[in-house]
This record gives C-alpha cells, sequence and structure tokens, in this order.
C-alpha cells in the first residue's frame, strides 16, 4: 500500500470516528479524488472489517476483528514514542525482553539502539525485521500468522514461549474490562497469559485512548502487572488502576 493511500485510509477511519455514517461520493469530493480510486479505498478498509459499505455509505465497524498495523502505527505516534521512552529505561545489558506486536511498542525500538547485549523476543514479524536490522540477537516466535497485524499466535507460539526465560515483557493493550485488567483479542489471549507466566518483570504500555474500549478477552489483572506507562491520566484514570505498583506519564 502506497503511503498517501495509506493516509487516505487513516484519514477514512479517523472521519468515521466523528460521523459515524458517511456518503462515500462525500469521500470523493472530500479527497478530491475520483469515485473509482475512494471504491477501492473502501473496498480495501471493508475486507480488514474496519468499515462496511451500505446503500451508497461508508459505516464504521463498532468492533473491528483488529485494525492493521499500519493504521495503527499513524495513530498518537508522537505519544507512543515518549511512552516508550520511558518504558526502555527499565532495560538493561544482558537482559532478555519480550516485545508486544502493538503499535507502541514498535514506536520503540529506536530507543534500544543504544544496547548492545540484549536479546528480543517477539512474536512480530515487524518488529523482528527492525530490530534484526539494528543488529540485535532476535528471537521471533512462531505460530499462525494474523493476516492484518503480522504477529503469530496459538499453541506453537505458546509453548515456544515456555522454553524462554524473560527479564521484562513490554506488553500493550487493547483496552480494559469492567475496570480490573487489560484486555486482548481472543486469538491473543493464550500467549500473553504463558508470555505473563515467563516474565520477571510485567510491563503494559498503551495510549490512553485504550481507556474506552474493551475487548472480551481479560489476559491480566492489574495486580498481576508490575508497571503501567501511559500519557498523561485523568484523576479518574489513576483511580482505576491503582492496584499497579508503579504508574508512570510520559509526556508529550
Amino acid at each position: 500500500m502506497s503511503k498517501r493511500k495509506d493516509e487516505r485510509q487513516f484519514k477514512v477511519r479517523q472521519l468515521l470516528q466523528e460521523h459515524p455514517k458517511i456518503k462515500i461520493s462525500d469521500l470523493s469530493d472530500y479527497f478530491q479524488i475520483s469515485s473509482e480510486t475512494i471504491r477501492k479505498d473502501i473496498i480495501e478498509l471493508e475486507n480488514s472489517k474496519i468499515i462496511k459499505k451500505e446503500h451508497g455509505y461508508a459505516l464504521l465497524l463498532e468492533e473491528p476483528d483488529e485494525m492493521p498495523i499500519s493504521l495503527r502505527n499513524q495513530e498518537y505516534i508522537e505519544e507512543k514514542k515518549q511512552i516508550m521512552k520511558q518504558t526502555c529505561t527499565f532495560i538493561k545489558e544482558g537482559m532478555v525482553v519480550y516485545l508486544d506486536a502493538g503499535s507502541t511498542c514498535q514506536a520503540g525500538i529506536p530507543f534500544l539502539q543504544s544496547f548492545h547485549n540484549i536479546t528480543i523476543v517477539t512474536n512480530s514479524i515487524f518488529v523482528a525485521y527492525k530490530c534484526a536490522k539494528l543488529n540485535m540477537h532476535v528471537i521471533l516466535i512462531g505460530g499462525n500468522i494474523s493476516n492484518n497485524a503480522y504477529r503469530s499466535y496459538g499453541n506453537f507460539a505458546s509453548e515456544t514461549i515456555d522454553y524462554i526465560h524473560i527479564d521484562v515483557a513490554i506488553l500493550g493493550t487493547k483496552g480494559f474490562k469492567d475496570n480490573n485488567g487489560f484486555t486482548t483479542y481472543e486469538n491473543e489471549y493464550e500467549l500473553k497469559r504463558h508470555i505473563l507466566q515467563q516474565s520477571e518483570k510485567i510491563i503494559v504500555v498503551t495510549d490512553k485512548n485504550k481507556f474506552n474500549a474493551q475487548p472480551e478477552y481479560t489476559y491480566c489483572k492489574f495486580k498481576e502487572v508490575d508497571v503501567f506507562i501511559s500519557n498523561p491520566l485523568t484523576k479518574e484514570e489513576k483511580h482505576q488502576i491503582q492496584v499497579i505498583p508503579e504508574i508512570i506519564e510520559a509526556e508529550v
């Protein structure tokens, strides 16, 4: 996908978050592109289960299966960088670090360049590729591959993790569930539970927009987390997660 098309499709999603139903012809006018071009964009977004088209309109799906990583990487870029800058202060030379497949974790890869003797364990094809290019020692977990996120999951991935001792696990989340724990998609649940069992320190990172999202599967309780790092939080948001021993707010 070209960068221009990628940016346009990201903007379509943003517009639909503000106006859940938009005429496709209006989108064509907005971007000043042909009806054929916007039609192709809509089809791609529909195939990714982000939106659906209905009687000449584009509608945002309330709970897409999983947002393509190429789109998620464009959201809250500076916020994610600052979160991961703080996160990397917990990494020391010689450590084995699990790096999640989420877009927040990916934003932190440039901060890892200062380390010369760490091992990165990941289920993300993108994370593995980017870290390998920086000459890091990388262990890529195998298994089934998600078409949207380019990450592995399933029994093979979970069983592989059981053979690895992790010093620090840096995990993302899709949201919070009933003010009780961090959530993920169904096919990630088992792998993340195994990561929790194999890790000395658990750090959860997320931009604050996840406070309002509630996917179904809680992969860890707040009390299982050692450190939570996000953007500046409201008093109410801090109260939700007050059981976590260390909460860090990353300023942009």
